[in-house]
């Protein structure tokens, strides 16, 4: 927290700094536990944020500026086909 929250002097807001993780969302409030055990719900505001990819969950680029390529890999064959393919053989065996 920043000096003049930590004295008491600015009661109006708080300022402190928060370490974010791109893997999750930001939150728009905080629960606190204040002296002499009451509790309260803090609205958060953010002052600035970096620009977040949603895609490869990294600070520093959006989504559509993503450097990691996506690669096109063919559909596997469904377990449900197998079976179906499988029951349609040995009838026509038997």
């Amino acid at each position: 927290m920043d000096k003049a929250t930590t004295h008491f002097e600015r009661l109006a807001y708080a300022c402190c700094f928060v370490e974010i993780s791109a893997n999750t969302p930001l939150k728009n409030y905080v629960h606190l536990e204040i002296e002499g055990g009451d509790k309260a719900r803090i609205d958060v505001e953010y002052e600035w944020l970096p620009p977040t990819c949603y895609k490869c969950h990294c600070f520093g680029h959006v989504d559509s500026q993503c450097p990691t390529k996506e690669v096109w890999k063919p559909k596997e064959k469904c377990a449900q086909e197998n079976i179906t393919t499988e029951a349609h053989s040995i009838n026509q065996i038997g």
